[in-house]
């Protein structure tokens, strides 16, 4: 066995995983993260020794038992020295006591758009990967993409070891008002069509927002003829918005920011029924407009995430996780664009050729 050794020291790293088996993050003192090439290089060898190991199977870290790594994956945990010397060429990484390694963070609302200047927003693939990984975030689901062949064009990038960051699940783009330029006429053929481009593409999920309810329907029947998940961000059965209650009933995967059922009326937004409840929470009044120290908009448009956030929540099943974002201002409209009622929807089949 041949080595070339090195010493980590105020750094992180991130080392990616294939399959279900969680990535794990290198987490220390250092505010930064930095994968090493030997982690991203195909047959490359890594030993990863010293520090602490959190596997999150037990209660408590233990001190690592070293961990060898292999063409980018984990190979080994705790393996004899006979093991090593096998492996040929290898490089060890020796860690100082004050890292630890424990899994890697999915984060599933993990949005790469923003907007700097005022001149609306754009996905941010340069930076946002390295920030990710300095939280130990080492897969990401960007929950609708402004860009999505900008975002697209860095999974790929980074799937080839061309640049650091994390795995990246493509969204493709919003299906709904969210999205600019979206077609509020498509017909369910069109939407299935547009999903099945976007996985020839290597989307692996969708996600919903100012959706009318025979577009969701569609978009959560196709999108599970490939065995993909959608998340939806949704709002209360107002001008035909579709409340989470009734999306669950269409069988979508996961649910971002909105509760559904009774506590989302369907006489006004859910943005607007968020301030009401937030309102009576604190021993006050929600008033009938919806407003609460101002007006909350009336055509579903998004309040202040900071203050709606308060009262919001996530619904999930047993095939989803739940992943967390910080709170943005996202300022378009919720409602939905087609225009058949949601209880004819519920009550059909497969959704035909509804318009």
């Amino acid at each position: 066995m041949s080595t070339r050794s090195r010493i980590q020291r105020g750094t992180a790293l991130a080392l990616l995983l294939a399959g279900v088996v969680a990535a794990f993050a290198i987490v220390t003192r250092s505010s930064f993260a930095a994968m090493p090439e030997a982690a991203q290089v195909p047959g490359e060898t890594l030993l990863i020794r010293g520090g602490w190991l959190f596997d999150s199977v037990g209660d408590g870290r233990v001190r690592n038992p070293g961990i060898v790594v292999r063409a980018g994956k984990i190979f080994s945990i705790g393996p004899s020295d006979e093991q090593v010397a096998g492996f040929g060429e290898i490089e060890v990484v020796d860690l100082d006591d004050g890292a630890t390694i424990l899994p890697g963070l999915f984060d599933l609302h993990a949005h790469h758009a923003m907007d700097l200047f005022g001149r609306g927003r754009i996905d941010e693939v340069d930076y946002n990967p390295l920030i990710f990984l300095a939280n130990g975030v080492t897969s990401v689901f960007p929950a609708g993409e402004v860009d999505p062949e900008k975002v697209m064009a860095a999974r790929i990038a980074i799937d080839n070891g061309e640049r650091p960051g994390p795995r990246i699940m493509n969204s493709g783009p919003y299906f709904g008002s969210a999205r600019p330029g979206w077609n509020r006429d498509a017909t369910p053929d069109q939407i299935r069509e547009e999903v099945d481009y976007w996985v020839s593409q290597g989307a692996k999920g969708f996600k919903a927002k100012g959706i009318g309810p025979v577009h969701l329907r569609t978009l959560i029947e196709q999108a599970h003829v490939h065995g993909l998940p959608v998340t939806g961000h949704l709002g209360s059965g107002a001008r035909n918005s579709v409340n989470p209650r009734d999306a669950i009933m269409m069988g979508i995967d996961r649910i971002e920011h909105f509760m559904g059922g009774d506590a989302m009326p369907a006489e006004r937004s859910a943005y607007a029924s968020l301030v009401g409840i937030g309102a009576r929470d604190a021993g006050g009044t929600a008033p009938d407009d919806g407003s609460a120290g101002g007006r909350a908009p009336d055509d579903g448009s998004a309040a202040d995430m900071a203050t709606a956030s308060t009262a919001s929540s996530e619904i999930c099943d047993q095939r989803a996780l739940i992943g967390r974002a910080p709170p943005v201002r996202e300022d378009h409209p919720t409602q939905g664009d087609d225009h058949q009622p949601v209880q004819q929807v519920l009550g059909q089949g497969r959704s035909g050729s509804s318009a």
